[in-house]
């Protein structure tokens, strides 16, 4: 498992993503399911960077992991907690007038990625995604 970790800033984001897509590049997994894990991983990050931490800046923390078929990411925070695969799925079908703010990219997040599980200890929210290599 590789590990990397940057301050949770928007000048330290393209780092994250640098060390994420190198990764994936590393993998022999399709271009297609590269892109899925990437945008959903610069949602996530985007949403710590802006939403964890109430005063400041904390640290971000990525793991990488590959095994025979997906690969395993890891971003994990220690700002406020928060389970976004608890919050409801945002209404598509209603229009961007009467539609609440938010809940977007988590939706995304979900449709883009196989199996997510999220859990918080000793003060650190932990989001675990897992993408099959090749679609089945």
């Amino acid at each position: 498992m590789n590990s990397f970790k940057i301050q949770s800033t928007m000048e330290e984001y393209q780092k994250a993503i640098e060390f994420i897509e190198d990764h994936l590049v590393a993998t022999n997994m399709n271009q297609q399911n590269r892109l899925k894990v990437l945008i959903a991983c610069e949602e996530l990050i985007v949403n710590i960077i802006n939403y964890a931490y109430e005063k400041g800046n904390g640290d971000l923390e990525i793991e990488f992991e590959e095994k025979e078929d997906w690969v395993k990411i890891t971003i994990c925070d220690n700002g406020k907690a928060f389970n976004p695969l608890q919050k409801a799925d945002a209404e598509v079908e209603t229009s961007i007038e009467e539609r609440e703010v938010g809940g977007l990219g988590i939706l995304m997040l979900k449709k883009l990625i196989d199996q997510i599980e999220y859990s918080y200890q000793d003060g650190q929210n932990r989001i675990t995604m897992m993408k099959q290599k090749a679609t089945v």
